[in-house]
């Protein structure tokens, strides 16, 4: 009789604890929420997005007498747009972009920044804009055991290159693979079926020629991948979900590879 009713007890005890877990964590995520609309009506009244970019990259972020240029500024400019926003631009060093949203000086970061996980507890991430990964060309499909198609073939890197540091690895466990160095990505690239079998390249680098390739018989496999995105506080999470749509949208109305055409084309 004890035993069932300290049955019957304890069930109670664990739903009434169950109820007030579910309790708490609905609380959570409707303070948050509602904090997150209150961020983003500041933002719309205040006119203008606030955009951290780091000025060093000359083509996704940089400055001139005409103003901010590159692919990052160029979609700042749009995302603003969009949301019908000015654009107020912030000169932030890479290695500050998480500072300047930690102290309230901007609403995203963006400038080729790759999501860091150790940072999403306090930061949310966009939607990929742009993958500057590595890229294999030629000597494996897609669904190739990467390195092992890659045996007694030769494949070609820009020496020092991110590329030349995994083909450094594969030539451990690919027989008879010869890594063949050139000064730069494109010229690894314009040695295919000359000088070498395949290339690993930097897609960033290289866009143009890749871009070109695709639709051709000639295999191309993201092996690497570097997802560049923009960074918000997680309290603007209504903020980085508007972002997100124009993202998806100027995907599909293909302003993106737009952008790629205009900042990656050889200068």
């Amino acid at each position: 009789m004890r035993a069932g009713l300290r049955g019957r007890v304890l069930i109670l005890l664990a739903i009434a604890v169950a109820l007030v877990a579910a309790s708490v964590l609905t609380y959570r995520r409707v303070r948050a929420e509602a904090e997150s609309e209150q961020r983003w009506s500041l933002v719309r009244a205040r006119g203008g997005l606030r955009v951290g970019i780091d000025p060093s990259d000359k083509r996704f972020s940089y400055f001139t007498v005409e103003g901010w240029q590159g692919f990052d500024a160029d979609l700042a400019r749009e995302i603003a747009r969009r949301l019908g926003l000015a654009l107020w631009v912030e000169p932030v060093g890479y290695d500050g972009l998480y500072d300047a949203l930690r102290s309230d000086r901007v609403d995203v970061s963006m400038s080729a920044l790759i999501a860091d996980p150790a940072q999403t507890a306090d930061y949310a991430f966009s939607v990929p804009y742009f993958d500057a990964g590595l890229v294999l060309v030629g000597g494996c499909r897609p669904n190739g055991a990467i390195p092992g198609c890659l045996s007694s073939k030769r494949l070609s890197v820009a020496l020092g290159s991110d590329a030349d540091r995994l083909a450094r690895q594969w030539e451990r466990r690919a027989p008879n693979l010869v890594r063949i160095v050139f000064d730069e990505d494109r010229a690894a690239l314009a040695a295919l079926n000359t000088q070498s079998d395949a290339a690993l390249v930097d897609g960033r680098e290289v866009w143009q020629e890749l871009d070109a390739l695709r639709g051709s018989n000639q295999a191309i496999v993201l092996v690497e991948a570097r997802p560049y995105v923009l960074a918000a506080r997680r309290s603007d999470g209504r903020l980085m979900a508007e972002v997100n749509a124009i993202i998806g949208a100027m995907q599909a109305d293909g302003s993106l590879d737009g952008l790629s055409r205009k900042w990656l084309a050889p200068r």
